[in-house]
């Protein structure tokens, strides 16, 4: 499509004629959706301009240059996560409201159900990776993040089986 998911969706979002029953939820939309698109876009804009010039600095620069570069990457990286997971909540929050104006109650609620699991996933997901990739190490972003991590519940592990049905580790908190 010639536009990002959200934007197209509000280029194509056309509310029920009987709109005075749904403008709160209509304005909730639309606020979802352009704090998705801001905050979106400050992610990957973000991203790009940090692994560009954090790599041509390393690359390219001065002796010291290299640890100058990884600095400056650790440091920046918070508002990256902070607008990825802003982006992320309000696009989902969106399709809520969006659903909720657009649809039945059954149709609505269904539709919230599905979206809500979906959001768990990468939720789970998301805090299983920075788990299994985190390590000690003290600064301003990992004391945040530890402190949000921390305080989130447990997942339990998924045994796997081998090819020839064996399992391959048991069940445990991660």
């Amino acid at each position: 499509p010639p536009y990002p998911p959200p934007a197209q969706a509000l280029i194509e979002f056309s509310p029920p004629p009987d709109i005075h029953e749904t403008r709160y939820l209509e304005i909730a939309y639309y606020v979802c959706c352009m704090l998705s698109l801001v905050t979106n876009l400050y992610c990957v804009a973000g991203s790009t301009v940090l692994s560009v010039f954090a790599t041509n600095l390393a690359l390219r620069g001065p002796d010291g240059s290299v640890e100058r570069a990884v600095e400056g990457m650790h440091e920046e990286r918070r508002g990256v996560f902070i607008s990825f997971a802003i982006g992320l909540a309000s696009l989902l929050m969106g399709m809520i409201f969006g659903a909720w104006i657009m649809m039945s109650t059954e149709a609505a609620a269904i539709s919230s159900v599905i979206v809500g699991v979906g959001g768990w996933c990468v939720y789970s997901f998301c805090k299983r990776t920075y788990r299994r990739f985190s390590f000690e190490e003290h600064g301003d972003i990992d004391d945040f993040v530890y402190a949000v991590v921390s305080r989130l519940p447990r997942l339990p592990r998924i045994s796997r089986t081998t090819p020839h049905g064996s399992p391959t580790e048991e069940k445990k908190e991660v």
